[in-house]
């Protein structure tokens, strides 16, 4: 495996959710020393998460940074995520849910962190929730947020 990371996003029929995060990971800052892609695995959608992944990394993405659209027809997230495990390119692999928006240093320091302790076997970070159409959360949130 070659040094890099490959952000992974599953995805059944998340063509509204799908825009926010890839405008998130076009804005990444990360070094050019540090290569990276993303696949999105359409696991089954009957949408157009496919088409509507595509085009927005047309219109938004980053020069020489790839997007691999692959399909994995059993549905199931541990069946996407083997399916975006097997399709990677590089030695890490990040995996982001189809409605995650990472912050704009978030690629470059989980990538510092995970190559520079080898004893390191999967790192995580910090969710800020986001509520559609909506200023407050819903009543029953306060019950998970510290699971969130």
């Amino acid at each position: 495996m070659r040094k890099g990371l490959s952000v992974v996003i599953c995805c059944y029929n998340s063509e509204t959710r799908l825009p926010d995060t890839i405008m998130h990971l076009s804005k990444q800052r990360i070094s050019r020393d540090i290569p990276w892609e993303i696949i999105v695995v359409d696991n089954n959608s009957t949408d157009n998460t496919a088409a509507v992944a595509e085009n927005l990394w047309r219109k938004h993405g980053k020069w020489g940074i790839e997007l691999r659209i692959v399909t994995e027809k059993t549905p199931g997230l541990i069946f996407a995520r083997q399916k975006g495990v097997e399709k990677a390119c590089f030695e890490f692999v990040l995996f982001c849910d189809d409605d995650n928006w990472l912050a704009e240093n978030y690629l470059s320091v989980a990538y510092k962190a995970i190559s520079k302790n080898s004893r390191m076997g999967a790192l995580g970070g910090t969710g800020f929730p986001v509520f559609e159409g909506k200023t407050s959360p819903p009543s029953w949130f306060q019950q998970i947020r510290n699971a969130y």
